[in-house]
């Protein structure tokens, strides 16, 4: 599996659909059967990743819009993106080289 960094560019997988559900967004990997639950900013993230998008370029999108972020916050949110991408409910685009 590709490391994940803020230069990486993701974007959901075309197997994934969602729907919202009270304060809930709900993901499902339609080929893998793998589902996620997202609540909080987790919407949010997901929203941008409608469109291939770095890894800095939603951190920084995270950061403008929110307020009184947690001191972790950017681990919390890259965390995330991982755990993600561990279930191939997003995918590696492109990874500059190095």
């Amino acid at each position: 599996m590709t490391d994940i960094d803020s230069s990486t560019t993701i974007t959901t997988t075309d197997a994934v659909i969602s729907t919202t559900i009270g304060d809930e967004m709900v993901l499902l990997n339609e080929t893998t059967g793998e589902y996620q639950g997202l609540t909080g900013i987790g919407p949010s993230v997901w929203d941008l990743l409608d469109e291939p998008m770095p890894v800095s370029k939603i951190l920084e999108t995270i950061e403008d819009e929110y307020d009184n972020l947690p001191e972790d916050w950017e681990a919390e949110v890259t965390g995330f993106i991982e755990a993600l991408h561990r279930v191939n409910l997003i995918e590696v685009v492109d990874t500059p080289a190095q």
